[in-house]
């Protein structure tokens, strides 16, 4: 992990390293959930900073690959409860 780059390991053992830009949005589940409100009854994440993670968090990260190089676009930190994964509250591959 550093200010330019972050290593993911998944469960099953795969390693990928992921350049960071000024371009890749990083945001952070909140403990309360209730903070991903955003005034407009819609779930928002809020965003977060390279600063913000830290070695051992629960990660999933987007990118594009060229070449051998992969960019990071979107990285989303902590864990997001059942019916949040995936397009926001009660939607996604989560129950209902």
């Amino acid at each position: 992990m550093s200010d330019t780059e972050v290593t993911v390991k998944s469960e099953d053992s795969f390693t990928q390293r992921y350049s960071i830009t000024a371009e890749t949005r990083i945001t952070k589940v909140p403990a309360d959930l209730s903070e991903l409100r955003n005034g407009t009854g819609r779930p928002s994440l809020p965003a977060a900073t390279v600063a913000d993670l830290k070695a051992g968090d629960t990660v999933r990260i987007s990118g594009t690959k060229d070449g051998d190089a992969v960019t990071a676009t979107k990285i989303v930190a902590g864990e997001l409860p059942a019916g949040v994964k995936g397009h926001g509250l009660k939607r996604g591959h989560g129950p209902k």
